[in-house]
């Protein structure tokens, strides 16, 4: 591991993968990595604030749901802000875990832009081996089962390995995480079926919005 991820809990969500960053490693400090690493920093104190305040009163009912998160954003990019600034200093740059998921009309794209690094994972350890596997099976059926054993057991593993066998409540985080891991990958494998389907057709941006939040909030909150 890049030295900097040694004293931080190992969330692989903001480990990089080999591969990606070492071609491009870049040793000593210049003024450039200090800017960088600063701006770093400056967006951990800004979403670290923000997670601050907005943990401090959580709505109940529909609007705990979304609220849920945007917990969970926060927390993350606040997270993985202060590592990438870390692992600036040691010539490694990285992607933000965090890339404007705002800005997300698919629960698939969302799947994208949140937590990027632990995608990479899943992507290149569960769903391209799968798919590889059953190539000669129906499309839609590879895509389902690929997104399955990506979602319900490679995500649920990896969330366990590397974060809830070190907690006391180890076995209902993993039990919520299995109940949402499943709606989670129900929704994305319908989503990229879709996609498979009519690759150029677009949703409406607001109700593609508004659906892709709500899939999304529900899954927090489970």
């Amino acid at each position: 591991l890049p030295a900097p991820l040694i004293i931080v809990v190992p969330y692989l969500a903001i480990i990089p993968l080999f591969d990606r960053f070492a071609p491009s490693l870049v040793f000593g400090i210049t003024s450039t990595k200090l800017r960088l690493a600063g701006s770093h920093v400056l967006r951990a104190v800004l979403c670290g604030g923000a997670y601050a305040v907005a943990s401090q009163g959580e709505p109940s009912g529909i609007a705990g749901m979304y609220w849920s998160l945007l917990l969970a954003i926060l927390e993350l990019a606040t997270l993985s802000s202060l590592v990438l600034s870390l692992l600036v200093l040691h010539g490694v740059i990285e992607r933000p875990a965090v890339d404007q998921p705002w800005r997300a009309t698919r629960i698939s794209e969302l799947w994208r832009r949140f937590g990027l690094h632990l995608r990479d994972a899943l992507m290149f350890l569960f769903y391209t081996p799968a798919l590889l596997r059953m190539r000669r099976s129906n499309r839609y059926l590879r895509i389902v089962l690929a997104t399955l054993w990506t979602i319900l057991v490679g995500n649920t593993l990896l969330h366990v390995v590397l974060r809830y066998a070190y907690l006391d409540d180890g076995l209902d985080r993993t039990w919520h995480a299995l109940v949402g891991n499943t709606a989670l990958a129900i929704a994305l494998a319908v989503d990229l079926c879709l996609q498979e389907r009519a690759p150029a057709k677009r949703a409406w941006p607001i109700a593609g919005w508004l659906i892709t939040f709500t899939i999304a909030a529900v899954v927090a909150s489970l």
